[in-house]
């Protein structure tokens, strides 16, 4: 599985380019990156990033973030997708099933197969967590999964079983004053850790997640850090709060 330090890729912005250098995004390690460790006497926050599916690979989408903060950790896996005609990452596959039952919830961006597709297989495996995503997505996925497991000859009664056991969680019906746009609306989902919601166009239902967490405990603009992950990406409007890069046509990246 190839893991990022995000804190070792040198990312500059400058005249509206993003350089990354290749042998950064290529580089393998037995352990999660870090993307932010800070520990005092009186404070210890972390967030380390692991890219389990979709390397190498375009289907299969499955990211994981480790959130600690004083000692209590939690599993956050963004998406979680079947790989579709392509060859089947048997190491990243057993791992994220071994790590099912200490998976705490699970951010869907959207209802494609390639991004929901193992997650009746999560729960099969102990998942128990709640998954959250928008209104549409929820209805598109219990749609989906039913299909997939019609496909897959599982008998009705234990297709109900299935569904039943997923907990979703939606964005748009979770807080009466929520609205799309990490500008207007954060939803807190652990102690000093918040998500973004964006609408993305892709599909019907689509959106992409920004979280954000606290490295000391004070709330000043300063003290967050953030990191996104967009799923696929649909057009929006230009003047759009939701997009997730408003200006695209101006930045362009390189790979060096």
């Amino acid at each position: 599985m190839k893991m990022f330090d995000m804190k070792e890729i040198n990312m500059t912005l400058k005249n509206n380019e993003i350089k990354i250098p290749k042998e950064e995004l290529l580089k393998e390690s037995g352990e999660t990156g870090n993307l932010y460790n800070n520990e005092d006497e009186n404070f210890s926050v972390s967030l380390k990033l692991m890219f389990i599916g979709a390397c190498g690979t375009v289907t299969g989408s499955w990211s994981l973030l480790r959130y600690t903060r004083d000692k209590i950790t939690k599993n956050i896996l963004v998406d979680c997708g079947q790989v579709q005609n392509e060859k089947f990452p048997t190491d990243s596959y057993q791992y994220l099933m071994g790590m099912a039952s200490k998976i705490d919830m699970i951010f869907l961006t959207h209802a494609h197969q390639d991004h929901i597709g193992l997650l009746s297989e999560l729960i099969g495996h102990g998942f128990t967590g709640k998954v959250w995503c928008t209104k549409a997505t929820k209805e598109l996925t219990e749609i989906m999964l039913e299909d997939q497991l019609k496909i897959n000859n599982v008998y009705e009664d234990e297709i109900k079983i299935i569904l039943s056991k997923i907990q979703f969680n939606v964005f748009d019906e979770y807080k009466k004053d929520f609205r799309f746009g990490t500008n207007t609306s954060w939803t807190g989902i652990a102690e000093g850790l918040n998500v973004g919601v964006f609408r993305s166009s892709h599909i019907l239902g689509s959106c992409s997640y920004t979280f954000r967490w606290n490295i000391n405990g004070d709330n000043e603009k300063e003290n967050w850090r953030y990191i996104a992950f967009s799923g696929d990406l649909g057009p929006v409007k230009e003047d759009s709060e939701n997009s997730m890069l408003r200006d695209w046509k101006s930045v362009t990246v390189q790979i060096s």
